[in-house]
């Protein structure tokens, strides 16, 4: 499952892709152990991005679950949710996560995460995470909210910042964004 997100990560950071990593990966980067077999990110839509998104879409080799090549001409805004097979995986773009405000409103809480290889994802908060997921209507959003829930009651019972938050390996320094 992480090498899934270490060469979607890649691509999209060759690309120079703002996003931010949300969703069971994103819970999963934080330590709850909640698997999934896409990645979900919310970019920015900011022209300049939309324009690098474009370029990552190429270099994913993305195709629509139909199998039909998927691209963004020029000036294009992609959907508000874009499901996207790559030759790595599949992958969720999501321009505004139900509870939020998209990506300016997630980014100011974000932390950058190492996946290794010199790879690094934007990844929401802890407390972020749990509000789009306990937004989001949906059986898998239900199975993974408890288990998120309590993985922000036990960094606020240790007096962690739950943003910050390292479950994964506690000894691994996480950066600012």
């Amino acid at each position: 499952a992480r090498e899934h997100l270490d060469a979607i990560g890649h691509g999209l950071e060759q690309c120079r892709l703002e996003y931010i990593t949300i969703g069971a990966f994103g819970s999963l980067l934080h330590g709850s152990g909640v698997l999934s077999d896409n990645i979900d990110i919310v970019p920015s839509t900011r022209p300049a991005n939309l324009e690098r998104f474009a370029q990552a879409l190429i270099a994913l080799n993305a195709r629509t679950p139909r199998n039909k090549q998927l691209r963004l001409d020029p000036g294009e805004h992609p959907k508000d949710v874009t499901r996207i097979l790559t030759r790595s995986g599949p992958l969720n773009v999501i321009l505004t996560p139900a509870g939020t405000g998209g990506y300016d409103d997630l980014r100011r809480r974000v932390i950058r995460e190492p996946l290794g290889f010199g790879v690094r994802t934007t990844l929401a908060s802890l407390d972020d995470i749990i509000r789009t997921t306990a937004a989001h209507a949906g059986k898998k959003a239900g199975e993974q909210l408890p288990r998120v829930r309590r993985l922000l009651d036990l960094a606020q019972t240790i007096g962690r910042d739950a943003a910050t938050f390292p479950l994964t390996d506690p000894h691994r320094p996480r950066s600012p964004p």
